[in-house]
Order: C-alpha cells, then structure tokens, then sequence
C-alpha cells in the first residue's frame, strides 16, 4: 500500500535532533487559545469546526488554502519556521511525533522534551503519530501505545493524537488501534485501489465497525470512550488505469461525509498539478461549502439526525453495482448516500448519487412543515407536494438541500 508521500524520509532524523530544534525556538512568545478569533478556531474533535485538511502544504501557498476555506495543514518537512507561517495565516497544523526507525524509538524522556515544547502553542492541533505502523508488528504497535501515552500524561492541552492507516484495513484491523489512537484515517483512494468509488462507503464503515468493535463510540469526546473517524481522500496519480475528475473528486468528499466522516483530509495540495484545474476546484468547493458562512461542516458534525426522511429511486439503479473488497465479497449499498440533519433551528437533507449513471430520486417523510427546499449552490428551489419532492442527479453527482 502506498504511503503518504515521497518524503517521509525527512521525518526519519535523530528524535534528539528533532527534539533539540524545538527546544530552540527562537523569539516571540507561543500563543494560547485566547489569541483565536472566531474564524480561526480549533478543527474538531476540539472544536467546532469541520476538519478540511490538506498534506504536504509548503508556506508560500498556505495563505491561498487558507482562504479556499481548508482549516488544516501538513507538511513532511516540519520545522519551526514552517508552523509560524501556519500561525501567521490563521491555519492549524498537524504535528509528528515518533519515527519509523525502530534503531531510533523515543525514549519518554525524549517525547516529554518534544511535547512540552508545544505546552502553550496555539496552532498544533492534532498530533501525527508514524503513518501505517502495523499493528501485526509488536514494535510499532507499542510506539503508537507509547507516543500516545506520553501525549496523554505531557500535553497539558491534552491535543489529540491522529494516525493514517492504509485502506486496506478493514474493521478487525482498526480495532487494534483504538484504545491508543483519538482521530482515525483511513487511505479512501479509489482509483489508487482500483476500487469503484462507492467503496469510499465501505472505507468509512471500517473506521466506525472498529470503533464499535473496540467497545468505544464514534463522537468528539476522545479523553473519554469516543473516537473520530476521518477519511482521507486521492489526489495523485498512481497506480490504478483511472485518473479521478472534479465531479468525482467533489463526489468523494460528500460520500465520506454523508458516510459518517468527522473529517476530510486530502492527500495532497503537492500533487494537485497532476490534474485539470478543475480537480483541485472541486475539494476547494466542498471545503468552502463545509467550513464557510453555510456551515454545512457544524450540520454534519452536530446535527441531529432526521430519521424519517426516505429516498427511492424511481428512475435508474436502485443499488450500486456489487464489488469485491477487502473484508467483503459482493457489497453493494443504496443508490443514494444520504444525510438529514437538524441544526440550530435549520434542516437539511445532503444526497449522493453513488453510481456513474443518471436517477431520478423521490425523497419522502420530510417533516410536515416543509413546503420547499432549496438547493444549496445551485440557485434552484424545489416545492414539496405530500412530504415529498424529486429531483434528477447525474452521474456522481451531489445535491445539497436546504429544508424550508
């Protein structure tokens, strides 16, 4: 399975060369949670807002991802200077701890050093445990133990700890990490795994069946009994005969969320000029439309779910066309990916058209009071006739409605 990226090498350095840097930081007192203004506050699980992340994001471009509404960064080239940049345009950052090298494992010694140099920092977020230690391997499965362990006993901010994990881990896999691990993701690459791009449900699912499986609930109280389920979405070519489009790649971010992602990380803004422009557009709608003024990330992260609301396909496949999987032989799902929610007083319904076909779907039950909705970002408003209304969507495509 790949890896995230072509330079994780730079993480593999001494941890007491790393842990010195840190230790070294230059002027400027770090900031604290006071400093944050309403636009910049903390991605969940601490926060309130949707975490829209991208990897690999070099400092001269975080400004323009900051304003394309993503909320979170990465780098495989950590340093000092990188995380001030991310302070100064208002982002949040994840942060690596630990090594691949079993030669060079961290000491506590060593992780208390590195994680108390960030006791006061205002913009670490997350903390980035080693990706893909497999936890069939006693040394690795202790180091996610152990960083994450010293994270609890020495981050006096208490931050979260994150791994990625390959997507061909299935439930019984995940569950082996849960008790060390806050914040799960897992590699949903479609085309990466020749898989169809329903399959990004089944990736989903995995997270959320071994959370359950390890006897926690999936929610944003990670100190306690509840983990965070996040997928992390393709865009690089590689592997696989498929290059991904934008209504693709806009149709991914909505599936994970209505699948019951709490996060969308996208690997990666490095490899965005593999594609048409219109790829890399895609993610920066969604992520506008999830962490912007509509604020359909809050409604996905809190709202209450609306039960009742049924969708039926009246015209096309009612199912997505069965694959084989990891973990699964003939899985097949509902045509529409769905969710409805109710928050602060405003109702919506998110569906995805989950086959490269075209449908027309019947949406009934909606609450009684409904007498229209509107369709978020495309400028049409829909009656409502009996707790019901239509509407057609494309191949892969995505409708957003607003509940009136």
């Amino acid at each position: 399975m790949r890896r995230l990226g072509v330079g994780l090498l730079v993480l593999v350095v001494s941890s007491s060369a790393l842990i010195g840097m840190h230790l070294s930081r230059p002027g400027g007192q770090p900031g604290n949670q006071s400093n944050l203004s309403a636009v910049d506050r903390l991605p969940y699980p601490q926060g309130d807002q949707f975490p829209m992340m991208l990897y690999s994001v070099v400092p001269e471009h975080l400004a323009s991802v900051k304003s394309q509404g993503f909320n979170l960064v990465h780098t495989y080239s950590f340093n000092e200077t990188w995380l001030e940049d991310v302070r100064a345009n208002g982002l949040h950052a994840l942060v690596p701890i630990g090594t691949y090298d079993q030669a060079s494992l961290w000491s506590e010694s060593q992780a208390r050093a590195f994680i108390e140099s960030y006791k006061d920092h205002d913009r670490v977020a997350w903390w980035n445990l080693p990706e893909e230690m497999t936890w069939t391997v006693d040394w690795k499965l202790k180091q996610v133990a152990d960083l994450s362990s010293w994270v609890r006993q020495y981050d006096g901010k208490k931050r979260p700890t994150y791994e990625y994990l390959a997507g061909n881990y299935i439930a019984y896999d995940i569950r082996n990490y849960v008790p060390y691990v806050d914040i799960i993701g897992i590699g949903a690459y479609v085309d990466y795994n020749e898989q169809p791009r329903q399959w990004i449900r089944w990736a989903v699912k995995q997270v959320t069946d071994g959370i359950t499986q390890a006897g926690y609930s999936v929610g944003s109280d990670y100190l306690g009994k509840e983990r965070v389920p996040v997928a992390v979405l393709q865009m690089f070519i590689e592997g696989g005969t498929h290059v991904q489009t934008g209504p693709e790649s806009y149709h991914d971010v909505w599936s994970a969320v209505c699948a019951g992602a709490k996060g969308v990380l996208v690997f990666s803004h490095h490899y965005r000029v593999q594609f048409p422009s219109k790829v890399y557009e895609a993610f920066v709608k969604a992520a506008g439309q999830l962490t912007g003024q509509e604020g359909l990330g809050k409604v996905a992260l809190f709202g209450e779910d609306l039960p009742s609301i049924s969708a039926t396909v009246i015209s096309g496949p009612s199912t997505t066309p069965p694959f084989d999987t990891w973990g699964g032989k003939g899985v097949s799902f509902p045509t529409v990916n769905m969710m409805a929610r109710q928050y602060e007083g405003k109702r919506y319904l998110f569906a995805v058209n989950d086959v490269d076909q075209r449908v027309t779907v019947r949406f009934s039950n909606l609450p009684t009071d409904v007498i229209r909705v509107g369709v978020i970002d495309e400028g049409r408003i829909i009656p409502v006739v009996d707790g019901a209304f239509s509407d057609v969507f494309g191949n892969w495509a995505v409708h957003l409605y607003a509940l009136e």
